[in-house]
Protein backbone atom coordinates (compact mmCIF):
# COMPACT_ATOMS: atom_id res chain seq x y z
CA UNK A 1 0.00 0.00 0.00
CA UNK A 2 1.22 3.26 -0.91
CA UNK A 3 -1.05 5.21 1.47
CA UNK A 4 -4.02 5.35 2.63
CA UNK A 5 -5.42 7.96 5.54
CA UNK A 6 -9.44 8.79 6.60
CA UNK A 7 -11.98 7.68 9.08
CA UNK A 8 -14.29 5.46 10.57
CA UNK A 9 -17.23 4.81 12.51
CA UNK A 10 -19.00 1.55 13.17
CA UNK A 11 -23.09 3.12 13.56
CA UNK A 12 -24.00 -0.45 15.52
CA UNK A 13 -20.94 0.49 17.84
CA UNK A 14 -21.31 4.04 19.02
CA UNK A 15 -17.97 5.51 20.57
CA UNK A 16 -16.14 2.82 17.93
CA UNK A 17 -14.75 5.49 15.57
CA UNK A 18 -11.70 7.85 14.65
CA UNK A 19 -9.30 8.31 11.94
CA UNK A 20 -6.32 6.13 10.18
CA UNK A 21 -3.36 7.00 8.00
CA UNK A 22 -1.35 4.07 6.67
CA UNK A 23 1.73 3.12 4.37
CA UNK A 24 4.83 3.50 3.82
CA UNK A 25 5.00 6.15 1.71
CA UNK A 26 2.79 9.05 3.20
CA UNK A 27 4.72 11.91 2.51
CA UNK A 28 7.60 10.23 0.18
CA UNK A 29 8.79 12.33 -2.98
CA UNK A 30 9.86 11.28 -6.11
CA UNK A 31 10.32 7.58 -4.85
CA UNK A 32 9.89 4.48 -7.86
CA UNK A 33 7.63 1.94 -8.17
CA UNK A 34 8.81 -1.14 -9.87
CA UNK A 35 6.16 -2.40 -12.74
CA UNK A 36 5.82 -5.74 -14.52
CA UNK A 37 3.36 -6.79 -17.16
CA UNK A 38 2.17 -8.81 -20.16
CA UNK A 39 1.96 -7.59 -23.88
CA UNK A 40 1.05 -10.63 -25.40
CA UNK A 41 2.97 -13.78 -24.12
CA UNK A 42 5.97 -10.88 -23.55
CA UNK A 43 7.06 -9.75 -20.19
CA UNK A 44 7.81 -6.34 -19.86
CA UNK A 45 9.86 -4.63 -16.60
CA UNK A 46 9.67 -0.51 -15.75
CA UNK A 47 8.88 1.72 -12.88
CA UNK A 48 7.26 4.92 -12.55
CA UNK A 49 8.50 7.58 -10.13
CA UNK A 50 5.91 9.19 -8.04
CA UNK A 51 4.98 10.95 -4.78
CA UNK A 52 2.41 11.26 -2.20
CA UNK A 53 1.30 13.48 0.05
CA UNK A 54 1.36 12.90 3.27
CA UNK A 55 -2.23 12.63 3.97
CA UNK A 56 -2.74 10.20 1.02
CA UNK A 57 -5.17 12.73 -0.69
CA UNK A 58 -2.98 12.68 -3.96
CA UNK A 59 -0.24 10.46 -5.69
CA UNK A 60 1.23 11.89 -8.17
CA UNK A 61 3.35 10.55 -11.02
CA UNK A 62 6.06 11.92 -12.04
CA UNK A 63 7.10 10.20 -15.18
CA UNK A 64 7.66 6.53 -16.21
CA UNK A 65 9.41 3.76 -18.53
CA UNK A 66 9.90 0.83 -19.44
CA UNK A 67 12.26 -1.76 -21.53
CA UNK A 68 11.05 -2.45 -24.74
CA UNK A 69 12.86 -5.76 -24.69
CA UNK A 70 10.59 -8.54 -23.03
CA UNK A 71 12.14 -10.13 -20.23
CA UNK A 72 15.20 -7.58 -19.94
CA UNK A 73 15.83 -5.59 -16.63
CA UNK A 74 15.53 -1.47 -16.58
CA UNK A 75 17.10 0.43 -14.09
CA UNK A 76 14.71 2.62 -11.64
CA UNK A 77 15.26 6.41 -13.39
CA UNK A 78 16.75 4.73 -16.56
CA UNK A 79 15.49 6.23 -20.01
CA UNK A 80 14.67 2.93 -22.00
CA UNK A 81 15.36 3.45 -25.58
CA UNK A 82 15.68 7.01 -25.50
CA UNK A 83 18.96 6.75 -27.53
CA UNK A 84 17.40 4.95 -30.18
CA UNK A 85 15.16 7.41 -31.01
CA UNK A 86 16.21 10.24 -34.01
CA UNK A 87 17.25 13.63 -32.86
CA UNK A 88 14.12 15.12 -34.79
CA UNK A 89 11.48 13.22 -33.15
CA UNK A 90 13.10 14.33 -29.62
CA UNK A 91 12.80 18.27 -30.67
CA UNK A 92 9.59 20.65 -31.05
CA UNK A 93 10.39 23.99 -32.21
CA UNK A 94 7.19 26.34 -31.93
CA UNK A 95 7.27 29.94 -32.99
CA UNK A 96 5.46 32.78 -32.80
CA UNK A 97 6.58 36.47 -34.34
CA UNK A 98 8.22 37.28 -31.11
CA UNK A 99 9.90 33.75 -30.50
CA UNK A 100 10.65 30.56 -30.40
CA UNK A 101 10.36 27.82 -27.60
CA UNK A 102 12.23 24.68 -28.09
CA UNK A 103 11.20 21.31 -25.91
CA UNK A 104 13.70 18.54 -25.79
CA UNK A 105 14.14 15.56 -24.37
CA UNK A 106 16.19 15.78 -21.07
CA UNK A 107 19.12 14.05 -22.50
CA UNK A 108 19.17 17.00 -24.92
CA UNK A 109 19.72 19.18 -22.24
CA UNK A 110 23.56 20.66 -22.56
CA UNK A 111 22.54 21.45 -26.42
CA UNK A 112 22.81 24.73 -27.95
CA UNK A 113 19.91 26.74 -29.85
CA UNK A 114 21.18 28.98 -32.65
CA UNK A 115 19.43 32.06 -35.01
CA UNK A 116 20.75 32.49 -38.14
CA UNK A 117 20.03 35.13 -40.31
CA UNK A 118 19.93 34.48 -44.35
CA UNK A 119 22.99 36.03 -44.89
CA UNK A 120 24.40 32.83 -42.43
CA UNK A 121 25.34 35.35 -40.11
CA UNK A 122 24.66 34.02 -36.01
CA UNK A 123 22.46 36.35 -34.20
CA UNK A 124 22.10 34.67 -30.93
CA UNK A 125 22.82 31.70 -29.23
CA UNK A 126 21.32 30.00 -26.20
CA UNK A 127 22.73 27.06 -24.52
CA UNK A 128 19.42 24.56 -23.56
CA UNK A 129 19.68 24.41 -19.62
CA UNK A 130 15.72 23.15 -19.75
CA UNK A 131 13.61 20.72 -21.65
CA UNK A 132 12.12 24.16 -22.48
CA UNK A 133 13.72 27.00 -23.63
CA UNK A 134 12.31 30.38 -25.09
CA UNK A 135 14.52 32.59 -27.36
CA UNK A 136 13.16 35.89 -28.36
CA UNK A 137 13.87 37.44 -31.87
CA UNK A 138 13.58 41.37 -29.77
CA UNK A 139 15.69 43.41 -31.42
CA UNK A 140 16.11 41.62 -34.78
CA UNK A 141 15.30 43.22 -38.16
CA UNK A 142 12.13 41.71 -40.00
CA UNK A 143 12.95 38.91 -42.09
CA UNK A 144 13.72 35.07 -42.49
CA UNK A 145 15.92 33.58 -39.92
CA UNK A 146 16.63 30.00 -39.18
CA UNK A 147 16.64 28.33 -35.52
CA UNK A 148 18.89 25.32 -35.04
CA UNK A 149 19.04 23.30 -32.68
CA UNK A 150 22.28 21.91 -32.17
CA UNK A 151 23.45 18.30 -30.51
CA UNK A 152 26.22 15.80 -30.95
CA UNK A 153 23.68 13.39 -32.05
CA UNK A 154 22.38 15.58 -35.00
CA UNK A 155 20.98 19.29 -35.70
CA UNK A 156 17.02 20.13 -36.24
CA UNK A 157 16.20 23.44 -38.15
CA UNK A 158 13.16 25.19 -38.25
CA UNK A 159 13.12 28.42 -40.69
CA UNK A 160 10.95 31.66 -39.10
CA UNK A 161 9.66 34.70 -40.12
CA UNK A 162 10.31 37.70 -37.85
CA UNK A 163 8.35 40.60 -37.50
Amino acid sequence: VLGAAGSYSFPAYPGNSGTFSAGNWLGATDKFVGAKFVAGTNTHYGWVRLSVAADASTITIKDHAFNTVADEVILAGQMAGLADIAVDNKVSIKTTLESATINVTPDLIGGRIVLVDMSGREMSSVVISDINTTVTFEGLETGIYNVTAQFEAGNVNKRVYVK
